[in-house]
C-alpha cells in the first residue's frame, strides 16, 4: 500500500499503526498521514514526522506563526473583496491539487486553516480525509457522515453519497463566511439546520460587494451541483 511506504518514510510502519493499541482509529491515522505525505503545494501544511512513544501518535507539523483564519476574520472584523477572493483562490489551487489525486478533505471552516508568517493561508487537519479511487464510471462516493454541520452539503446530511466535488460547497460556505462574518446556515437545532442545507436557503450577501462575487457564491452553493 501507498500509504505504508508513507509511514516508513516518517519514521513508523504500518504494523506500529495497526499493532492493536489504536483500534478503529488506526485506518483514519493511516489516511490522514498517507494524505499529508503525499501533498507538497504551498497552501497545505507540511507533515514532517510522525512518531508513535508511549502508545500515544504524534504528528510534527510546519511551524505556523499567524494564528487561526477564524481569528483573522474576528480581529479585521471585515475583509476587502480583494483579500477575501486571494484567500478563495490559494485554497482553491490547494483542493484542485488534492483533488487530482483523488484526495477528498471534508473539514473545510476557517479553524482548519492557518496563517504562516507571512499571511499566506494553509489548509490543516486532515482527519476527515479520504483517499477516493477512480474507476471507468468515474471517482467513487463515499457515506460517511463526517464533518462539522454548518459546512456540510446536502449529499453528505442526505446520505445519498459524496465525493470531490463536496469540498467546493465547503469554499462557498467560507467565502460566504469571510464576507459576511455569519453562517450561511444556521439554524435553532441540527434538523433545521440541516432542513436549511437541503434547500440550499441563506441571508443574502450584502450588495456592497460585487455582482460577481456575490455571483461565486450562489453558484457555488446550488444544491444539486456538488
Amino acid at each position: 500500500m501507498a500509504s505504508d511506504i508513507s509511514a516508513q518514510r516518517i519514521g513508523i510502519t504500518e504494523e506500529q499503526l495497526r499493532g492493536g493499541q489504536f483500534g478503529a482509529l488506526a485506518d483514519q491515522f493511516e489516511t490522514e498521514i498517507a494524505a499529508l505525505r503525499s501533498c507538497h503545494h504551498p497552501n497545505i501544511i507540511r507533515l514532517e514526522d510522525a512518531i508513535i512513544t508511549d502508545g500515544c501518535l504524534y504528528l510534527v507539523l510546519e511551524h505556523l506563526r499567524g494564528g487561526e483564519l477564524f481569528d483573522y476574520v474576528v480581529a479585521r472584523g471585515t475583509l476587502s473583496e480583494a483579500e477575501a477572493s486571494g484567500i478563495l483562490r490559494d485554497l482553491a489551487s490547494a483542493v484542485r491539487y488534492m483533488h487530482a489525486k483523488g484526495i477528498i478533505h471534508r473539514d473545510l471552516k476557517p479553524e482548519n486553516l492557518l496563517l504562516d508568517s507571512k499571511g499566506y493561508i494553509k489548509m490543516i487537519d486532515f482527519g476527515f480525509a479520504k483517499k477516493l479511487p477512480r474507476t471507468e464510471q468515474g471517482d467513487e462516493v463515499t457515506f460517511t457522515l463526517c464533518g462539522t454541520a454548518e459546512y456540510l452539503a446536502p449529499e453528505v446530511v442526505t446520505s445519498q453519497g459524496h465525493g470531490l466535488p463536496v469540498d467546493w460547497w465547503g469554499l462557498g460556505v467560507l467565502l460566504y463566511e469571510l464576507t459576511t462574518l455569519q453562517h450561511a446556515f444556521e439554524g435553532k437545532n441540527l434538523p433545521a439546520l440541516v432542513l436549511k442545507i437541503i434547500r440550499g436557503k441563506y441571508p443574502a450577501v450584502p450588495t456592497s460587494y460585487s455582482l460577481d462575487l456575490r455571483g461565486l457564491i450562489s453558484s457555488m452553493l446550488q444544491v444539486g451541483l456538488v
